[in-house]
């Protein structure tokens, strides 16, 4: 007997603000070449011949949004001086603002369907899906308070490109990063947990663990999702360090992993 599932869509993006993670001349959308951004409205009718409700939801972010100073401290990158660390804790807590605009719309779509769902998929818009996956056997690993993530470019915690989890658990996994950036840092500065908070991947995974998350790591073969862009050929390529190669290599093999590397960024 074939299972099927209705699949939803809730869009939270922000497209007036000037501040990205990535430089927008080389950001990528919904198959758009570069320098030509789909509207919110183009995005909606591109998805819904495919899926079940779509809903967009304009998000303006501040430009200044207020931090957390043993946030900005703990940030440990080689190099980096306190501007940039300003910067980047700006980006990360943006992000994590925007997951409760999500929750909010998870709760309107269930009041509208009049049910509750079983799982919950979050995912950066600028993600290309390298293989096929099997979310079938992809079901399998979501039981209890597994947070179901993929290995690489974890740098010590959680990859935060994607996740998958049980719809029970929703409320946490969005809303408590923002809690804790803001609430309760010191909570994360002074735990028995021998997790050091360096990065937003670490500070993700110690706070889902405190939170009572188990982290399921998936291997390359069985989920990868990584960021695409396109170069001013038009071209697909992916931005990947080093590192991100080296896991790559280590899980796909030489032959998998060489044949993102002839893809990668260079521009």
């Amino acid at each position: 007997m074939v299972q099927t599932h209705v699949v939803d869509i809730a869009l939270v993006l922000s497209t007036k603000t000037a501040s990205f993670v990535v430089k927008r001349s080389q950001k990528v959308f919904a198959g758009s070449g570069q320098g030509n951004f789909r509207t919110l409205e183009e995005v909606q009718r591109k998805l819904q011949n495919r899926f079940g409700i779509v809903r967009t939801k304009e998000l303006v972010q501040p430009q200044a949004p207020a931090l957390n100073q043993d946030y900005v401290d703990m940030l440990d990158k080689g190099g980096v001086n306190r501007t940039l660390r300003v910067n980047r804790s700006e980006s990360h807590i943006r992000q994590w603002s925007s997951y409760m605009h999500c929750m909010e719309m998870l709760d309107e779509f269930e009041e509208f369907q009049g049910a509750r769902y079983n799982v919950v998929l979050r995912m950066r818009e600028d993600l290309d899906v390298l293989f096929p996956v099997d979310f079938h056997n992809l079901l399998q690993h979501i039981g209890g308070s597994n947070l179901v993530v993929q290995h690489c470019d974890s740098w010590g915690g959680i990859n935060d490109k994607i996740a998958i989890l049980r719809r029970d658990y929703a409320l946490e996994y969005f809303l408590t990063p923002f809690e804790r950036f803001y609430l309760r840092p010191a909570e994360m500065l002074h735990t028995t947990s021998p997790l050091r908070v360096k990065n937003p991947e670490t500070f993700l995974r110690k706070t889902y663990q405190l939170e009572g998350f188990t982290v399921f790591f998936l291997e390359a073969d069985k989920l990868l999702a990584v960021p695409v862009r396109r170069m001013s050929s038009k071209e697909t390529c992916y931005p990947l360090g080093i590192r991100s190669f080296k896991c790559l290599r280590k899980q796909l093999g030489v032959p998998g992993a060489n044949r993102l590397l002839h893809a990668k960024c260079s521009e």
